[in-house]
């Protein structure tokens, strides 16, 4: 635990506890780490339902847990399992339900039990889609959020050693049938490792260039976050500026970065766009000084600067607002609405949706000094505005319809908070052994 440190003093770590060897290793070590600290952890069993017995495990979980006085909660993922690719919809809901319980309940970091081989067949599937550099970094060891701190501390351990470790304590544990079923991308890998082992592609092998392109990868992620200190300003309407000469004149490799990092977070995208389409994108407009559009963004020249905004298509659709409305608008912008003129909790005449080019227009008829906003106008019809009968009726920040009661409180929380940070996450190596 010593790379993660300084904790606060009696530190609250929850941990994913799915009840399989390495999950359980983890939460038992990580009792012994905080006991000699005055902390506490609190185990986390997300039960997807997935299974017939999924229900019967995770009490099982919770008894272990009881015998040995941790704290204990199972979360339920209630969403429909629709689609075809329902593991990948399964992890995504259980981050989102691991970290939405230690957001509401102050617990700053949320422990994984990832490992060696874990380490290893990450590296192995990247390789097979063929991942660049920073993909074949494997997982990081750290992730800090708005939330809180992912944390993997046993990255470099072996699952060996895991097992040994439940077998020491006389701690049982429970196999996951899923995860040597080939339907499955990881459990396929999973199958294959010995034969590859016997070649003499090793976890430890795997591990050593996950942690050599980790290495090359904080370096180049360095290298981006000081040229987008330099070169590129975000604004709370959620628009950015690019200086167009320090793009440039940098590196281009690291140019390219950058202008991956800002598509992402002003598309407000999950993931940056390919790399092919981003250096067609990069040569086009830092080079030719044309305008594209790539990940929801429109890119363009500005006066003698480079801006990215979200493009005006595929916006959100028109979203009722009752008496209150929180929610991440167009996931880029967290809103919260709040009619005080005494609208009623059924009343639907008053909607969310984007400001568009017609109601630009016919809100710079009714006030020119609109026309002069510093805000460049393709970043102005995509911001987000409250509608009703007569029109827009407020945009924050910039408008409030004179006369509409209100109008001027509607939007009671407005900010920018895209799904990634400009400067991204960042990667951080596992310790050595």
């Amino acid at each position: 635990m010593a790379p993660f440190a300084p904790f606060e003093n009696g530190p609250r770590l929850a941990v994913a506890l799915s009840g399989g060897a390495d999950s359980l290793a983890l939460c038992l070590l990580l009792v012994e780490w905080t006991r000699h600290r005055g902390g506490q952890v609190i185990a986390l069993t997300v039960n997807h339902g997935l299974r017939r017995n999924s229900a019967e495990e995770a009490r099982r979980v919770a008894s272990w847990m009881a015998s040995r006085g941790v704290e204990h909660h199972i979360l339920a993922w209630s969403e429909p399992k629709l689609g075809s690719r329902i593991q990948e919809a399964a992890r995504r809901a259980r981050y989102e339900l691991l970290t939405k319980w230690c957001r509401e309940n102050g617990v700053l970091h949320l422990c994984f039990g990832h490992h060696r081989e874990d380490q290893a067949e990450t590296v192995v599937m990247r390789l097979s889609r063929g991942s660049g550099e920073d993909g074949l970094a494997g997982m990081s060891n750290l992730v800090e959020t708005s939330d809180l701190r992912i944390l993997r501390p046993l990255l470099p351990v072996p699952r060996a050693q895991l097992r040994a470790t439940l077998m020491a304590v006389d701690q049982p544990w429970i196999e996951d049938p899923s995860n040597l079923d080939p339907a499955y991308t990881r459990a396929r890998t999973r199958l294959m490792m010995p034969e590859l082992a016997k070649l003499g592609f090793l976890p430890v092998h795997w591990g050593g260039l996950a942690e050599r392109m980790g290495r090359r990868r904080v370096f180049r992620e360095r290298e981006t976050a000081r040229l987008l200190a330099r070169g590129c300003v975000v604004h709370a309407q959620g628009y950015a500026l690019i200086d167009r000469a320090t793009f440039a004149d940098a590196e281009s490799d690291t140019s390219i970065r950058a202008l991956a990092r800002v598509v992402t977070t002003i598309g407000g995208r999950e993931y940056a766009p390919a790399r092919e389409k981003i250096r067609r994108v990069y040569r086009s407009v830092i080079a030719g000084g044309q305008t594209a559009t790539l990940g929801q963004c429109r890119i363009s020249p500005y006066r003698r600067q480079i801006l990215v905004c979200r493009e005006a298509r595929h916006l959100p659709a028109p979203l009722p607002v009752d008496s209150l409305l929180r929610i991440i608008w167009d996931a880029r912008f967290m809103i919260e609405c709040g009619m005080n003129d005494g609208a009623s909790r059924h009343d639907r005449s008053v909607w969310l949706a984007a400001v568009g080019q017609r109601g630009w227009n016919r809100l710079v008829s009714e006030d020119h000094a609109l026309s002069d906003l510093a805000i460049p106008h393709p970043a102005r019809i995509v911001l987000p505005a409250l509608w009703d009968s007569m029109g827009i009726r407020a945009v924050p920040g910039i408008y409030s319809r004179p006369g509409a009661d209100g109008a001027d409180r509607a939007f009671r929380r407005f900010a920018f908070r895209p799904a990634n940070p400009l400067s991204g996450y960042g990667f951080c190596l596992a310790p050595p052994d």
